[in-house]
Order: C-alpha cells, then sequence, then structure tokens
C-alpha cells in the first residue's frame, strides 16, 4: 500500500473492505484524517441513483454495511460512511495506536 509518491494508485484489501487510493508521503504514514479522506473520495461514485446516500445494492459489502448504516435505516450518509472508516482505522488498522497507519503495520 505504501509508496514513495505523492499519490498511490493501487488498491487493496483491510479486514475485508475494499481500500480506496490512499496519499502516501515521503513519512510512509497515513494519518486517520487521510484515511477517512481517501474513503470519503469515494462515497460519491459508489452512490449510482445521485441520492446522497448508500443503500446496501450500492456497497459491495453487505455486512460491512449493516455496520455502517448507524441508525439501521437502510441507507448511509456521508458522516455514517465518515465515522465507519474512522471506526474501522482505530479498530483495525491503526493496530500500535499511534494515530498513523505505517508500513509496520501492514
Amino acid at each position: 500500500f505504501f509508496s514513495s509518491r505523492r499519490r498511490h494508485t493501487r488498491y487493496g484489501t483491510v479486514t475485508g473492505v475494499q481500500t480506496c487510493a490512499l496519499p502516501i508521503y515521503a513519512d510512509q504514514r497515513v494519518s486517520r484524517d487521510e484515511y477517512v479522506g481517501a474513503f470519503a473520495d469515494t462515497f460519491s461514485p459508489q452512490d449510482k441513483n445521485g441520492d446522497g446516500l448508500l443503500s446496501a445494492s450500492e456497497f459491495r459489502h453487505k455486512e460491512a454495511f449493516r455496520a455502517m448504516d448507524a441508525d439501521a435505516d437502510g441507507q448511509a450518509t456521508l458522516e455514517e460512511f465518515k465515522a465507519f472508516y474512522s471506526g474501522m482505522f482505530a479498530r483495525s488498522v491503526d493496530k500500535n495506536g499511534d494515530g498513523f497507519w505505517t508500513t509496520d503495520e501492514l
């Protein structure tokens, strides 16, 4: 996932959910804000009907969608989407709890 280039363009999988292109800088680490922001950039392209919400049919991973849909109304807002990835960062990505995802945590 990490590259010396300013912008990473490969996709991968973290905890069973497809990741998005993450900004990687010379310091070889990704902050929570950078991580969540990179995923937030994928919200609109996934919103196939353009209503500003994601439905389970618009999101590939059904189990992850259920966790993302915090109010269980069958659709995920951008805020719920960002909260989901922020939580994923804290629980599964930032293994040492320092607020950054680094190559030693891959």
